[in-house]
Parts: C-alpha cells; sequence; structure tokens
C-alpha cells in the first residue's frame, strides 16, 4: 500500500453564509423626496403632500442665514473703509480718462482762475486749476457750490497751497474735477513773511525766487490805482494785483482804496513778467492803516 493510499481524505466543512445588514445610507431617501410619503419637494422645506420637514431645510436656513451674515459684514466692512478713507489721495498726472466718476483727493497749488456769473446772478461758474509736480487738471464748481463758497469766505486764490476732494468728469477731451461742497477746497494761507514795501522789492530784485510763491504782509503807501481797478501800486514798488473775481469774491466787505493811504496787504507773491505782484484772496486781505488824499 502505498503512502498515498494511507492519506486520510479531509474534508473542509463550508462557512454558513451569513446575510449582512443593509447600510443605513443606502435606503436613505433621494435627494429631493419626501422621506415619508416619497413624493417629490424639491427645495422645500417641507412636504406639500404629508406636511413632513425635509431634511435639508436646516441646511438651506443656515446656508441663508451665513450669506446673509457675510454681506452685513461686508457692508459694514466696507462703511468703515469709506470712512477711514473717503476719496484716495492721488498724484493729479496719474489722473486719466478710466477713472471716470471717481471720487478722489489732490493736493497742489492753485495757478489759474476763471470765474464767470449772471448780471443777475442767477447763474454762477467757477474754474480754477491746481497742479503738482506730476501735472494739473480745472476744477470746476457751480453755483450752488460757488455760492456756498463765497458765503464762508472759501474760495480759492491764484498761489493758494490746497487740497481738493471731488469727482472726475469727462466731456469728450475735457478732464475734469468736479466739487459739490465748499468743505471739499481746504486752502493752506500761512503768512510767510512781513516786510514795508521797499524792503520786499530790494529782496525780489536780489532773488525772485527766494520769494516767489510765499505768503507776504506787506505794508506800504498807495502812489497809483489802476482805472479800471484791477490793480494798485505801493511805493511805485510793490503791484497789488486786484482783480474783478476777488472783489465779487468778497461781496459783503468793502475797502476804499486811494492814492496816498498807508495800507497792509496780504497776499502771494508772484513774479509777473520781472514785476513784484502781490495777489490778495479776498477784499479782508486788504487793510487801510490810515486814510490820505480826498476819500
Amino acid at each position: 500500500m502505498s503512502k498515498e493510499d494511507n492519506k486520510e481524505e479531509v474534508i473542509v466543512p463550508e462557512k454558513p453564509k451569513v446575510k449582512l445588514p443593509i447600510r443605513e445610507s443606502h435606503l436613505k431617501t433621494p435627494p429631493g423626496y419626501c422621506p415619508k410619503c416619497g413624493a417629490y419637494v424639491g427645495a422645500f422645506y417641507s412636504c406639500s403632500e404629508c406636511g413632513a420637514k425635509m431634511p435639508h431645510g436646516t441646511k438651506l436656513r443656515i446656508l441663508q442665514f451665513l450669506t446673509v451674515a457675510f454681506l452685513i459684514l461686508g457692508l459694514i466692512g466696507l462703511g468703515i473703509y469709506s470712512g477711514i478713507n473717503p476719496a484716495p489721495k492721488v498724484n493729479i498726472g496719474d489722473i486719466s480718462e478710466t477713472w471716470s466718476n471717481g471720487i478722489v483727493t489732490i493736493e497742489g497749488n492753485v495757478t489759474n482762475i476763471d470765474y464767470r456769473e449772471a448780471s443777475d446772478g442767477t447763474w454762477k461758474t467757477l474754474i480754477f486749476t491746481v497742479e503738482d509736480q506730476t501735472g494739473k487738471i480745472d476744477v470746476k464748481a457751480y453755483t450752488e457750490t460757488v455760492n456756498e463758497m463765497i458765503d464762508e469766505l472759501n474760495t480759492p486764490a491764484i498761489g493758494d497751497v490746497c487740497t481738493v476732494r471731488g469727482s472726475i468728469y469727462i466731456r469728450g477731451d475735457e478732464l475734469y474735477l468736479l466739487i459739490d461742497s465748499s468743505t471739499y477746497f481746504t486752502p493752506i494761507r500761512e503768512v510767510d513773511l512781513y516786510y514795508n514795501s521797499t524792503n520786499l522789492y530790494d529782496l525780489f530784485v536780489a532773488n525772485p525766487t527766494s520769494v516767489e510763491g510765499k505768503r507776504v504782509e506787506v505794508n506800504g503807501t498807495i502812489s497809483y490805482i489802476d482805472s479800471e481797478m484791477t490793480f494798485f501800486e505801493l511805493d511805485e514798488v510793490v503791484r497789488i494785483y486786484y482783480p474783478e473775481y476777488v472783489r465779487l469774491f468778497s461781496p459783503d466787505q468793502t475797502v476804499t482804496i486811494v492814492e496816498g493811504s498807508v495800507v497792509n496787504v496780504t497776499g502771494i507773491i508772484e513774479d509777473y513778467y520781472g514785476t513784484l505782484e502781490v495777489l490778495p484772496a479776498s477784499t479782508a486781505d486788504i487793510e487801510v492803516i490810515e486814510y490820505g488824499g480826498e476819500i
């Protein structure tokens, strides 16, 4: 008998088949269907057939709440930012057509003024040019704003160092800044020099650039008055530029200018083709110390 014949036959019993439980997730109702009656509900919070509450209703409410909360927080943040930085300060040279309707703040010097009004005062237009080291731009104000600026004695003067906040407007090839409140124009007018007319003239002749653009209070005697009252001179050496728009900017202020009167005049020094000029901002900048001649 061979060894193979001596081997006992080994029988491996079969493992009993166990029926596994169905996972609970397999029994879940498909999204959008009522878990109670099976009706299609969609995104509604409750079933229209049996009134059962949908399990996704709570998630939708939470999502809606978070959306509204983030929106409110965003608006609050925007309001805080607007309060801190309502109109960013920019260089004039950086302003371009792509900035249309944007609100900005600029700083610079007033280099030109153009003022017009109707004879009956029904409309007024003020255009002044502000220039910094990068460029220049016209600033415009219309009747209501001009009246406000005049009432508050807050009108521009040539030579002013100023801050202006306004909206950028583009009309064809014209680009300008529009201001709609007197509070958006802030001039800085600190007196730098105090001289009598003769000493100021000597300083100007020696070095015009050392005094040009500075604000001065100059004292002297009126020696000449232009026939149109556009200017008058102090001691034949300093010209006081007193154009019509300065008088219109000061409708409630008056000053009597006659030859021989001693006056103090405060204004910006300008080199007008070799002539020393002082440009007052308003009639209030001309103070008569002593009247002379016939009034």
